[in-house]
C-alpha cells in the first residue's frame, strides 16, 4: 500500500508536469476519459491458457506539440488474467492500477487522425483471486502476486471530430509485460494481451 500511495504521488505530479509543458511547447493540451476491454492471458504459465476478457477504464491527458507529435499520461484500471484449458481451476484474475506514459506519432488530418504510439508502463496490484472450475469458488490469491507490474505498450488508433474542439478516440493496443508478476522464484509469468478503447478528448488550453 505504500508503494501504491507513493506511485499514485508520483503520477499526479508527473501528469501536473505534462500540463505544464503546454505554456512552452503547447499546441493543445487536452483531458480525455475512456473504457473498453481488455483481452489478457498469463505468458510462462505451467497450464495450457488462452485470453480472458476484463474490464478496462482511466482517465489521461494529452499534451500535443506545434507538430504531429504528443504526449500522453494515463491512469488506467486494468483487469488482467488468463483462463486455463485443464485442471482444476477455471481462471486467474489480477487487478491493476496501471500508469502509462505514451509518446504518439500523429498523421495530419481535418477531421480523422490515425495516430501511432508506444511507451512504458507499470501497473500496482489492486486485488487478484483464483476461480475453481468446479463449484465457483474463488480464493483471494493478492499473496501469490508482485505487488508492481512493468512493461511497454504499442498501439495504434484514430482520432475522429465530433465538434469544433473535441474528438472521438478509439485505439487498440498490445500490453508487453516485461516482469515476473509472482512472488514464487520457480515461476516466471507475464501479463500479455490486447486492449480496445473508446474515449472522449476535450481541450483544456
Amino acid at each position: 500500500m505504500r508503494q501504491l500511495k507513493a506511485f499514485s504521488i508520483l503520477a499526479t505530479l508527473g501528469l501536473l508536469f505534462i500540463g505544464n509543458l503546454s505554456k512552452t511547447y503547447a499546441q493543445g493540451t487536452y483531458l480525455g476519459l475512456k473504457g473498453g476491454v481488455n483481452f489478457s492471458e498469463f505468458k510462462g504459465a505451467e497450464s495450457d491458457v488462452k485470453m480472458t476478457p476484463g474490464a478496462a477504464f482511466g482517465a489521461f491527458i494529452r499534451q500535443e506539440s506545434a507538430g504531429n507529435f504528443a504526449v500522453t499520461g494515463e491512469v488506467n484500471y486494468m483487469g488482467k488474467g488468463t483462463e486455463y484449458k485443464d485442471g482444476l481451476l477455471e481462471s486467474s484474475t489480477v487487478n491493476y492500477l496501471e500508469i502509462p506514459v505514451l509518446f504518439e506519432f500523429m498523421l495530419p488530418g481535418e477531421r480523422i487522425r490515425p495516430r501511432l504510439f508506444a511507451g512504458p508502463y507499470a501497473g500496482f496490484i489492486m486485488g487478484a483471486e483464483d476461480n475453481a472450475e468446479v463449484g465457483g469458488v474463488s480464493v483471494d490469491t493478492e499473496e501469490n502476486y508482485s505487488s508492481i507490474d512493468a512493461g511497454a505498450i504499442l498501439g495504434a488508433g484514430v482520432n475522429m471530430k465530433v465538434s469544433e474542439e473535441n474528438w472521438l478516440l478509439l485505439d487498440v493496443r498490445y500490453g508487453l509485460g516485461m516482469k515476473d508478476i509472482t512472488t514464487d522464484d520457480d515461476l516466471d509469468i507475464r501479463n500479455r494481451g490486447f486492449n480496445v478503447n473508446l474515449g472522449f478528448i476535450f481541450p483544456i488550453y
